[in-house]
C-alpha cells in the first residue's frame, strides 16, 4: 500500500466517526451472531456505518468536502460561482457537493438494508417500521426526525429495538436521497 493511502486509512480509522461506528458494530453483531449469517452480519455492519457516517454528515457538513473544492479548478465555472460554492460548501452542510455525496453513499447501501430488513423480519421480537415513505415532506424536518430516532438508537439496548431503530434510520436515509433527487 503506497504511504498517501495508508496515511488516509490510518486517518479515518483514527477518527470519532469511525470508531463510534466499530463500536455499534461490534455490540450489535455480537447480539445477532446467533440469528444472522455471515452476509447478513456483513450487512449490518455496512448499515451501521454507512448510518454513523450520514448522522456525522447532517450534523457537521464535511469540512473535507469543502477543502476539496478550494483546490479543484474552476471546471466551467466563473471566479465569482466558485466563491459562491466554496463559501456555500464551507457553511451549508446541505450545500450541492455534500448533497450528492451523502446520496452517493446511500443509494449503494439500498441492497443492504433490504437484506437486513428481510432477516429483522424473521426475528421473534421484530416490529413494524414506524417510518412511513411519505411522512417527510421537507430537509427540515427530516433532520429533526433523524436526530431523535438516531439519539434513541444509541440508547437502546434490547437488539430487536436497536435493529428496528436502525432500519428505521436508514430508511429516512433513502427518503433524503428521494427528497434530494426531487430537487
Amino acid at each position: 500500500m503506497n504511504d498517501k493511502v495508508k496515511r488516509r486509512v490510518e486517518e479515518i480509522q483514527a477518527s470519532d466517526v469511525f470508531k463510534r461506528a466499530k463500536e455499534i458494530q461490534a455490540s450489535m453483531v455480537e447480539s445477532a451472531k446467533s440469528c444472522f449469517d455471515e452476509s447478513e452480519l456483513g450487512h449490518l455492519r455496512a448499515v451501521i456505518g454507512l448510518t454513523v457516517e450520514f448522522h456525522d454528515y447532517l450534523e457537521h457538513g464535511s469540512v473535507e468536502m469543502a477543502r476539496g473544492i478550494g483546490q479543484m479548478p474552476y471546471v466551467g465555472l466563473t471566479p465569482e460561482e466558485f466563491q459562491k460554492d466554496l463559501q456555500s460548501a464551507n457553511t451549508d452542510p446541505s450545500n450541492k457537493y455534500d448533497l450528492e455525496y451523502a446520496c452517493q453513499s446511500i443509494l449503494p447501501g439500498v441492497d443492504f438494508f433490504c437484506s437486513l430488513n428481510s432477516a429483522y423480519s424473521k426475528l421473534d421480537g421484530a416490529r413494524s417500521s414506524k417510518i412511513e415513505w411519505d411522512m417527510i415532506s421537507s430537509r427540515e424536518s427530516f433532520k429533526a426526525n433523524f436526530a431523535s430516532m438516531y439519539n434513541q438508537f444509541t440508547q437502546e439496548a434490547n437488539f430487536e429495538n436497536k435493529c428496528r431503530l436502525l432500519l428505521d434510520l436508514y430508511k429516512l436515509q433513502i427518503v433524503f436521497a428521494g427528497i434530494y433527487y426531487d430537487d
